[in-house]
């Protein structure tokens, strides 16, 4: 609402507003800024809109034409926006500051007075001669810039940990009372200097005067690699800070035993894994082996009486891979069993999973 001489409210009119109007299109924003006749917004998947005045190319869409509705910038992977006067200013996800429009006094920090209409990465050092880097924190004045490198943790942020389970990576933070945590941002990656991207964002708590924990669970991880994370808060003006990295390596992958479909009438697929531990070693009990191997794999399936019905021969030497069987209804003689309630065990060493089956004739 109020001023809308360039469309700069984004409502597709040039027409002032005295109370608020909603703008054109946008949707999953978590943080917004304006400049001296143009507006910015920032999406979840880090993507930045602008609109609004565009005569020295602050929308940074490779023109210098007036647009009064959003239009995507020549950016991604953006976890932060600042509106200058006539200039706008991104943060990306890799410490990276980027900026273009107007550039008369040299606040787009590109070791030249040239207006640019798109991004363009700001220089580091005296003599421009590398790039801004590692950068936490960052935002625009009317016609100069400023950026923090490596800021300091902030005291409300109490713990970042990474706790490794057999099949999972679970991460926990608990922050004091929050200094306007607008969301977080996990980054991942394998290697612990770089490389990271983004895998979740989580809403913040906005101004809390209470302790509060957040928690998020990577299951898309691998047996026996370290993996690097990195949590991002970023503030309600757009602000980020990060911190960490934290490491852990998975344990392994859990034994498990699946049975599709179940009710069944004809055959059901039986579906198993020994499991495996992140040193290699299977996870059954008293079956170490470098080869990841385990004996002793049981897979019987028994009536409502206790008597064995079926028995598969399974063999020895099994590793821990997704494997499984089909059970046609029939016993170990080919006969068909009738229908009723039927138990399926599976046994990997010192691992025991059983499981109801219902036959439908």
């Amino acid at each position: 609402w109020g001023r809308n001489n360039w469309g700069q409210l984004g409502d597709n009119t040039t027409i002032e507003r005295h109370t608020p109007v909603q703008t054109n299109i946008l949707t999953d924003v978590i943080a917004v800024d304006g400049g001296d006749g143009h507006s910015l917004a920032l999406k979840s998947n880090g993507t930045v809109w602008a609109w609004g005045r565009n005569n020295r190319g602050q929308l940074g869409i490779n023109s210098t034409a007036e647009e009064h509705e959003p239009c995507s910038t020549y950016i991604d992977n953006v976890v932060a926006i600042a509106a200058g006067a006539l200039f706008s200013m991104a943060l990306k996800s890799d410490g990276t500051v980027w900026a273009w429009g107007a550039n008369n006094d040299g606040q787009l920090g590109d070791n030249t007075i040239i207006d640019r209409h798109i991004p363009v990465q700001v220089h580091g050092g005296e003599q421009g001669g590398s790039y801004l880097t590692g950068i936490n924190v960052f935002n625009a004045g009317g016609f100069h810039s400023l950026a923090v490198e490596d800021a300091p943790l902030a005291v409300e942020l109490m713990n970042f940990d990474a706790l490794a389970t057999s099949c999972s990576i679970q991460l926990q933070w608990s922050s004091a009372s929050s200094n306007a945590t607008f969301q977080y941002i996990i980054r991942r990656s394998v290697a612990k200097d770089n490389d990271y991207s983004d895998i979740v964002r989580i809403p913040g708590s906005g101004l809390s005067p209470s302790t509060k924990t957040y928690s998020y669970t990577d299951m898309d991880v691998k047996s026996g690699v370290t993996y690097y994370y990195k949590l991002g808060i970023v503030r309600t003006n757009g602000n980020t800070e990060w911190y960490g990295p934290v490491s852990a390596m998975v344990i392994g992958t859990k034994p498990f035993l699946r049975v599709s479909p179940n009710p069944f009438r004809d055959r059901v697929e039986i579906r198993y894994s020994i499991g495996q531990s992140a040193e290699g070693n299977t996870s059954a009990q008293g079956h170490k082996s470098t080869g990841a191997q385990v004996k002793n794999i049981e897979l019987n399936i028994y009536d409502m009486s206790g008597r064995l019905v079926k028995d598969f021969s399974l063999g020895t030497n099994h590793y821990p891979l997704i494997t499984g069987v089909t059970w046609n209804g029939r016993d170990n003689s080919g006969k068909k069993v009738p229908s009723g309630i039927y138990f399926l065990k599976f046994q990997a060493g010192g691992y025991i999973e059983t499981k109801k089956i219902i036959l439908f004739r």
